[in-house]
């Protein structure tokens, strides 16, 4: 699924990147340039780096190990 349809950035993107260790907006921002157009993708993005940030590095936000 498409997070941002402004830069065709996808869900799985953003999973991986967190899953590699992003855990801030202006981490994701620079490596996506996302939520700086129409910012509709900006609460999804974050409610994904929520689910991260519950989780120790190197584990999936589903709880699977990455």
């Amino acid at each position: 699924m498409y997070v941002c349809i402004c830069k065709a950035v996808r869900e799985s993107d953003l999973h991986a990147a967190c899953a590699a260790g992003v855990r801030d907006m202006a981490a994701l921002r620079s490596r996506f340039d996302i939520a700086g157009g129409c910012g509709k993708c900006g609460r999804e993005a974050r409610a994904l780096l929520d689910s991260y940030r519950q989780q120790p590095l190197g584990t999936a936000a589903n709880g699977a190990s990455a």
